[in-house]
Parts: structure tokens; C-alpha cells; sequence
């Protein structure tokens, strides 16, 4: 049991330490990120600890064409819902991969953190236009707006909506609201929003919370939702796209990086291992004994690795 719970805390360091690079491909996807969800054979939070209860959702593949990486959820009662309400939130970024299956029975939720009492709505949706249909954002809580809306077939927004993979990413600052469709903003509308009291027992993906029962069931598959503490800048929501996609767009050259480490054992063997999307992680280099409590690790690498962790070895 001792062994476990150091090669845990080893890795929690690593992960929150800093990374100085000559050449890096996201520097700083990693900061701020309070929760993933890849979907990779459950609905575990891998950059925390609320990890998602499945209520009627069933796994399927994702836009990459891996088997048990995304949920489909049937438009009628499916939606998963983590087991923590979320904290309070007066910025934030949200990342998520869907493909709606239809969008005739709009509005379809993609997440919701809402209550039944009037003004406590925060949601994000595929919303009915008329004829035409658009992804409605709304805060409502602490002093936040009616919501923003952008129209399918408007600005850089003309990708088709149904049986279609489609990232997008909301970008929720105080006074203003951004929307990306595929790492290309498609809007910033000046309107209030907040995500800071009146939280749900837990953020509900795929379903409006706002009611009992819940409403407005996504019809569709949904994957790699991820929810950040801080607004992501441009730069940093093209570069998530490019990685989510399987396009990472980084340098040829070689990487040379130095990690930062603390709280280490010395003469302990540690190894330290890289991913590109949290699942995967292969071994750079060879092992090492630690010298001293924060032993500084250089390493050189080519390839679209982005996170690192350090595990204790035998």
C-alpha cells in the first residue's frame, strides 16, 4: 500500500510541475485542467478525481475510429452525471467532441449544470433557429445573461451538424462568451456569464439538468470533454484541436526539455514517461536513481507528446 500511494503522489508532482522547453507543442493544455473525460471504456475523470456514473449510455467509437472511446447517448434517457457537483466556475473553458445523430428534435443538450430554481441554468446545446439550427451557451448564475447563440451556416460556421464529428469549445469569461467550432472561433458575444453557486449534485453530459426529471437528451455520441478553470487563449484552442484530431502540428526538430521535480527519494529508481492524450504513456529514456529531492530531468524527444509523469521503479 505504501508503494502505491508514493508512485500516485509522484505522479500529482510531475504533473503540476512545470515544463521548460526549447521547442513544445502545447505548453500549457495541462494548466487549469480541472477534469477529462477521454471515454475510454468508462467515464473516469483522468485529470481528477469526479469521475462520471453512466445512466443508459452505451460505449461506441470515436471520431478516430477507436472502439470504446466515446458514449452514445439515445435521446431519451441516457446521460451521464459525475458523482461531485462542480466548483465554483467565473472562468472557464469547455472542450468537447460530438456528432449528433439527428437535429430535428432540437434543442439536444451536450452539458448542463442547472436546478430547477429559476436563474440557476448553466447550459450548453444544440438549439433550434427558425428553419436553421445553432449551439446556444447560457450562465445564468450570479449576475450572468440570457445566452449567446451562433447559427450553423454563419461566420466560420458552416460545417454540417448531424453524423458529423464536431469539436467545440466555450470559452466562458464574465463579460464575454467565445465559441470555437473546430479550433476556429466562430463567435465573441458581449453577454454575462457565470457558473459560480447553485450547482447540481453533478455536471450531467448529454442531459438539462434544470428540471426533474431531466429533459433534453442528446442524441448522438459524445467523447474527450474536457473542462478547464481559466479561459484558453486562441493559440491554446487551435493547438487542442490539432492534437485531438490525430494532426498534432509541431516542430520536426527535436524537443529538449527539462522537467521540474520535487519530493523525491533519494537513491529511489524513478521513470519517466510520456503521452499525447493521457491513455497511452511510453517510457523516455532509461530509468534513473534520484540524487537529491528534486533531481532536474533532461530530456530530448520528437513527437507530439505533451504530458508527463514520473513512476516510481522497482
Amino acid at each position: 500500500m505504501k508503494n502505491s500511494t508514493r508512485r500516485f503522489y509522484i505522479l500529482a508532482v510531475i504533473l503540476a510541475g512545470l515544463f521548460h522547453a526549447a521547442l513544445q507543442a502545447q505548453p500549457t493544455l495541462t494548466n487549469g485542467l480541472i477534469a477529462y473525460y477521454p471515454f475510454h471504456g468508462n467515464a473516469n475523470d483522468l485529470a481528477g478525481t469526479n469521475n462520471g456514473s453512466v445512466l443508459g449510455a452505451v460505449l461506441t467509437t470515436n471520431r478516430l475510429g477507436i472502439a470504446n472511446s466515446a458514449y452514445s447517448f439515445n435521446g431519451s434517457n441516457a446521460f451521464i452525471q459525475t458523482i461531485r457537483p462542480m466548483p465554483d466556475l467565473a472562468y472557464a473553458t469547455f472542450s468537447i467532441w460530438f456528432k449528433a445523430n439527428s437535429v430535428s428534435n432540437a434543442p439536444n443538450v451536450l452539458f448542463s449544470d442547472s436546478t430547477p430554481a429559476y436563474g440557476n441554468d448553466f447550459v450548453c446545446e444544440i438549439s433550434p433557429l427558425g428553419t436553421n439550427h445553432g449551439i446556444y451557451v447560457s450562465g445564468t448564475k450570479n449576475g450572468g445573461q440570457n445566452g449567446a447563440t451562433i447559427a450553423n451556416g454563419t461566420a466560420n460556421f458552416k460545417q454540417k451538424m448531424a453524423n458529423t464529428w464536431l469539436q467545440l469549445v466555450w470559452v466562458m469569461q464574465p463579460k464575454s462568451q467565445e465559441l470555437f467550432i473546430n479550433g476556429v472561433l466562430v463567435t465573441n458575444a458581449a453577454v454575462l456569464a457565470s457558473n459560480v453557486g447553485y450547482h447540481n449534485n453533478g455536471f450531467v453530459i448529454g442531459a438539462d439538468s434544470a428540471g426533474s426529471p431531466y429533459s433534453k437528451f442528446f442524441n448522438g455520441a459524445i467523447s474527450d470533454l474536457r473542462i478547464y478553470n481559466r479561459a484558453l487563449a486562441t493559440n491554446e484552442v487551435a493547438a487542442l484541436y490539432q492534437s485531438d484530431s490525430g494532426n498534432p502540428q509541431i516542430a520536426s526538430a527535436t524537443q529538449v526539455l527539462q522537467l521540474s521535480t520535487k519530493n523525491l527519494v533519494v537513491g529511489k529508481s524513478y521513470q519517466i514517461q510520456s503521452s499525447a492524450d493521457f491513455v497511452n504513456w511510453t517510457n523516455v529514456g532509461n530509468s534513473f536513481v534520484a540524487t537529491s529531492t528534486n533531481t532536474p530531468i533532461i530530456v530530448s524527444m520528437n513527437g507530439p507528446q505533451a504530458y508527463f509523469r514520473l513512476l516510481a521503479t522497482p
